[in-house]
């Protein structure tokens, strides 16, 4: 039979949960397995919250079930309203999103990082950012490799110089 209830216990290591069902006055359910997309070989996984309402298959009795899933609610809104989007928010603020329309991947982390890339190959970083490659690293460029910096652009080669950085001859990008 089918039962919506909130999820009052969690058991990450097992991925099961307790449920609070809606209409037996509050009683829990016994251990209830969480449905995952997939389990074996390629294997996802998530863990309702606690709080978070569900929707259960259980038995007449109450006693073996499942949680089928997280239920949208007017208290809990849809975080986004597209058929064309996947989209995952964690609470702490972090948003993995695809959209299929618009054929672009974006990964926001909590503060102002933010990385997209879209199908026309253009990779955005949006935030302070740095990247370190550890290793050798080569850029093979097939055409023209164009740099641009409004600020100027800075290197640095180990031993030339006092100076950690020191500016290089290529000229900033103008203001159009």
């Amino acid at each position: 039979m089918l039962k919506f209830g909130v999820v009052s216990a969690t058991d990450p290591s097992t991925c099961r949960v307790r449920v609070k069902y809606q209409d037996n006055e509050g009683i829990e359910s016994y251990w209830l397995a969480v449905t995952q997309r997939q389990a074996y070989g390629t294997r996802d996984y998530h863990m309702p919250e606690i709080g978070e309402q569900v929707a259960c298959l259980v038995d007449e009795h109450n006693e073996e079930g499942v949680v089928l899933g997280g239920i949208y609610s007017a208290a809990d809104p849809t975080p986004v309203a597209s058929q064309d989007k996947r989209h995952v928010a964690f609470k702490d603020g972090g948003v993995i999103e695809y959209d299929a329309s618009a054929h672009r991947a974006t990964v926001t982390l909590p503060g102002q990082a933010r990385i997209t890339l879209g199908q026309e190959g253009i990779l955005e970083v949006h935030g302070a950012t740095t990247i370190v490659l550890h290793g050798a690293v080569d850029i093979d460029c097939q055409s023209v490799l164009n740099l641009r910096a409004k600020g100027g652009i800075v290197y640095w080669i180990p031993g030339s110089s006092t100076r950690p950085y020191a500016a290089a001859t290529i000229p900033p990008v103008e203001d159009a």
